[in-house]
């Protein structure tokens, strides 16, 4: 259900600590983190714990010319990965299985 977001999500914090953004670019990002994936209702939301999402939203309006946190998002990566793990490949094993069960028919 979460699936596409979620790896997107992923994908993007990566990115976003390999890139150690300052400044208006670290800014700039954040937002669009926050907006694309973090905010309720967001293009791509996440499905995150709502505490998770104040506070990182907490922190995100905190952020001072030189106060950068590359793992503002890293509560929310925990989330995101669990879930994952949990669900997604979890039905990913079923449907690998049930797939194999019908070619193993014909």
């Amino acid at each position: 259900e979460y699936s596409v977001e979620s790896l997107g999500f992923l994908v993007v914090c990566d990115l976003f600590k390999t890139l150690n953004p300052t400044g208006d670019r670290y800014k700039t990002i954040v937002t669009a983190i926050l907006t694309n994936y973090v905010q309720l209702n967001s293009k791509y939301e996440i499905n995150i714990a709502h505490i998770t999402k104040k506070k990182i939203v907490s922190e995100a309006e905190r952020i001072e010319k030189d106060n950068f946190d590359t793992n503002l998002f890293s509560d929310a990566e925990r989330d995101v990965r669990r879930l994952l793990g949990q669900n997604t490949f979890l039905r990913f094993l079923n449907s690998a299985r049930q797939l194999q069960r019908r070619h193993s028919t014909r």
